[in-house]
């Protein structure tokens, strides 16, 4: 019988996941252990079991882990201080996987409780913008505790939350096929990638500002005489990591491929790549690159902190109001996932656990969005995606 997909945090580990756990008819759990260890290098851990002698009471056998840190300290991967953190964290595991299968299955592995709603919901790791995974998994692990009380409190709504972070488009699509997932938090390049095989149906949209959409600018200075973008040809160009904000790359080789047939690869002599967004437009203010791509309402703030930013730099170009994140359902998940969805934008900013998912994603509240409100992106990104299979 196949199990649930746990995934945890702890102080003492970048990452932690339980891996295809399962029990059997004599209540013994199995399951495996996957961690983000150093260098992001992914460890694999196999074969521990946890058997229950009754739904309260349960014995770890370790010898399996015994062999593994033995393996393993034969290559120094763990040290005797790392040894006895995983101990602690794998009792802290088996208490969990205690409440989770004993309490939700009978001694006919059968579910107890009929009116727990299971919804399962994951996000990308783009969504989280330079934030560290591990810092996101805690958050997300607490906040979804929090909605939990939530619902049942307002909607009498018994709710099973598993949250995950997915870091590829292939990892999404595997737990799509898997039928893994409910709700999803996601780039609009994602989801319209996914949208069609997989039903998907826009729900939820994040306030940066005063509005859910982004606009970016293309600024230069104004004493550079550069009037159009052919002037910026074999330029120096400034910009935020790209990984952060796929929009802006699509918008700005689409801009270059309308107007000169050319991409900023071959367009641009260099390109800066900054750590922080306000950072390129240091860079133009400073004259350590000619231009530079950022959010428009990164640069208004700029310039009301500092006049002279507004004084010494201009827009040059400016792309439409493009939605880069958004929260999504699959389309046969049910009036109560709808619940969740509504629960979700009207309370997460009413509880710190909700604050600090909200602070994660750099915004102010959720506000509902339609596939209409996604139109402009769309076309961006069909434009980008026509002009490079030419």
């Amino acid at each position: 019988m196949k199990g649930r997909n746990l995934k945890l945090s702890c102080n003492w580990f970048l990452q932690t996941k339980i891996i295809e756990p399962k029990i059997d008819r004599k209540n013994t759990c199995f399951f495996s252990l996957e961690r983000i260890g150093e260098k992001n290098r992914i460890e694999h851990y196999d074969n521990f079991k946890c058997v229950f002698s009754n739904r309260k009471q349960f014995y770890l056998r370790i010898n399996a882990v015994k062999r593994f840190l033995g393996k393993n300290e034969k290559h120094n991967c763990l040290d005797k201080v790392k040894i006895i953190f995983l101990k602690l964290l794998l009792i802290f595991l088996s208490f969990t996987l205690v409440n989770t299968f004993a309490n939700s299955k009978n001694g006919d592995g059968e579910q107890k409780d009929k009116n727990v709603t299971q919804v399962k919901l994951g996000y990308s790791n783009l969504a989280f913008q330079d934030t560290k995974p591990q810092d996101a998994n805690a958050a997300i692990y607490v906040w979804a505790e929090t909605l939990k009380r939530t619902l049942y409190a307002d909607l009498n709504m018994k709710l099973d939350l598993t949250a995950s972070i997915y870091y590829s488009l292939d990892e999404l699509k595997a737990a799509l096929n898997k039928n893994e997932l409910d709700i999803l938090v996601l780039t609009s390049q994602q989801y319209f990638d996914l949208k069609e095989k997989y039903n998907l149906i826009p729900s939820l949209a994040g306030i940066i500002d005063d509005s859910p959409f982004l606009e970016y600018v293309l600024i230069t200075r104004k004493d550079s005489n550069f009037d159009n973008i052919s002037d910026l040809r074999k330029k120096t160009l400034a910009q935020p990591k790209e990984k952060f904000h796929p929009l802006i790359d699509i918008w700005l080789d689409s801009l270059l491929k309308r107007k000169k047939g050319e991409t900023k690869k071959t367009f641009f002599k260099t390109t800066r790549i900054e750590e922080r967004e306000p950072n390129a437009v240091y860079s133009v203010f400073f004259k350590k690159a000619d231009c530079a791509i950022i959010q428009k309402s990164v640069f208004n703030t700029l310039c009301t902190l500092n006049p002279q930013f507004n004084s010494s730099l201009k827009i040059m170009a400016t792309s439409p109001e493009l939605l880069n994140i958004v929260t999504v359902y699959r389309k046969n998940s049910g009036e109560k996932v709808l619940d969740v969805l509504h629960s979700l934008g009207a309370n997460i900013q009413k509880t710190p656990e909700g604050q600090n998912i909200i602070k994660l994603f750099k915004i102010k509240r959720l506000v509902e969005i339609t596939d209409k409100d996604l139109t402009a992106t769309k076309k961006l990104i069909d434009e980008y995606n026509r002009s490079n299979k030419k």
